[in-house]
């Protein structure tokens, strides 16, 4: 799985360059967020625009790095970028919308 971070303000943002997040991309994608978390990285931006699909392991990938996230001592927040429909679909209906701030974009995610 390719990924491209940049710092835009205090927010560090993630752009994953692959059409899909399941279960062969777990491990990389948990590495990689966790590697930023222990960096001292607290304000996490997932940009979705590339994702089309996203299976249930993928999303229990993306609820870990947010709980790792979480218990960090310092204020920390994970939001999400740019789902496409299906993508948006699903995590209305796994209520993810419920847990994580979902954006229609990385510029609205950083305002």
């Amino acid at each position: 799985m390719d990924f491209n971070y940049k710092k835009e303000q205090d927010f560090s943002i993630v752009t994953l360059y692959d059409s899909r997040l399941d279960a062969s991309q777990v491990n990389d994608f948990k590495e990689y967020f966790t590697d930023l978390i222990e960096k001292g990285e607290r304000h996490l931006i997932l940009d979705l625009t590339q994702i089309q699909f996203i299976d249930s392991s993928g999303l229990g990938a993306v609820v870990a790095i947010k709980k790792h996230l979480m218990s960090c001592d310092e204020p920390s927040t994970m939001s999400l970028a740019a789902p496409q429909a299906a993508v948006n679909d699903l995590l209305d209906l796994t209520c993810m919308n419920k847990l994580f701030s979902i954006f229609p974009s990385v510029e609205d995610a950083l305002t």
